[in-house]
């Protein structure tokens, strides 16, 4: 038995911003962001500027769009999971919300995953292993879902310049087919910057307190953060996987990493020693979306035939703290 991801949908807000509005509009706080947004690979981002959508509001646009894909209903899925950073619940658990919106049965597990901006990687990973061991469950939705830009301070010009709204959720089923499916996965954690990245800024039990401006609690990132310093680890752990599979970096069609920066399919392919154009990158239309970012790639290259059936690939994708996971699949 195997799991395969059998489908991807998306859901964004209408609303395009593209980098001429964002760039003007810094003007008026005394700030040039034309070059930061060159550099890091942006062109548009999808933003709700009503306030009428959440990350639940999406996560279930999205879902719906799956099932829809599929001609399934909510009654045909086993576990629905919902992944963000931003989520609009701590009680009840947002996946709930997926539940009743999609008629699901009663026997279904339902849950939250929070590992920020891996979280979706991570629940697929995690949730492929629960699968492997109980026959039962035919097929699961992780769904994830972000809106990082209203948790940012309008000065920001790193946050709102890189982000966007958005949500994916991806289809797993399992197949009697083993040389199709799900094959390995590896994690890397290094906690030693686990204070650089926070949102509540000051915490969720100062948030509640009300003693602060809003903005205090906004989402605080150290001068200069490093999104990718696990690069170079994440290196060896991609190939070591590869060599354990028996599958070498030719046979690897595409990669879904990171689309927190055009930057990350440029120092990949060079520390792999890899074409640059297997590294699919969206982010110049969608911005990053957080946790579904590599996932709105993977729907990229199945809307656009970039991957064949017996095809290798791997997704990758770190989160705050830092802690990162990668997954290898073969269509």
């Amino acid at each position: 038995m195997s799991v395969i991801i059998k489908n991807t949908a998306i859901y964004h807000p209408k609303h395009r911003i593209g980098n001429e509005e964002l760039i003007n509009e810094f003007k008026k706080y005394g700030k040039d962001i034309d070059h930061f947004l060159e550099a890091i690979g942006r062109k548009n981002r999808y933003m709700d500027p009503t306030g009428t959508e959440t990350s639940v509001t999406m996560a279930i646009q999205a879902t719906i769009a799956l099932l829809d894909k599929e001609k399934l209903r909510g009654e045909d899925i086993d576990i629905i999971v919902f992944s963000s950073g931003t989520p609009e619940y701590t009680i009840p658990a947002n996946a709930m919300f997926v539940h009743r919106a999609i008629g699901g049965k009663a026997h279904c597990t339902v849950y939250d995953m929070n590992a920020n901006c891996v979280g979706m990687v991570v629940a697929m990973e995690q949730v492929i292993r629960s699968m492997q061991g109980n026959r039962k469950m035919k097929r699961a939705i992780i769904v994830g879902s972000e809106r990082m830009a209203q948790y940012s301070k309008k000065t920001d010009e790193v946050n709102r310049g890189v982000y966007g709204d958005g949500a994916c959720a991806v289809l797993l089923e399992s197949i009697d087919d083993e040389t199709r499916g799900f094959i390995d996965s590896f994690y890397h954690t290094d906690t030693s910057v686990a204070d650089q990245l926070l949102f509540p800024a000051k915490g969720l039990s100062e948030a509640i307190k009300g003693e602060r401006l809003l903005e205090e609690h906004f989402i605080f990132m150290v001068p200069g953060y490093q999104a990718l310093r696990l690069a170079p680890q994440t290196k060896e752990l991609m190939e070591e996987m590869l060599i354990r599979n028996g599958i070498t970096k030719k046979d690897v069609r595409r990669y879904f990493i990171s689309q927190v920066s055009v930057k990350g399919g440029t120092l990949f392919s060079q520390l792999l020693e890899e074409d640059v154009d297997k590294f699919v990158y969206i982010g110049d239309e969608f911005g990053y979306t957080g946790t579904s970012s590599p996932l709105f790639a993977l729907n990229h290259a199945f809307e656009n035939n970039l991957l064949n059936k017996g095809d290798a690939f791997i997704l990758w994708s770190v989160g705050a703290g830092q802690t990162s996971c990668g997954t290898l699949f073969r269509l």
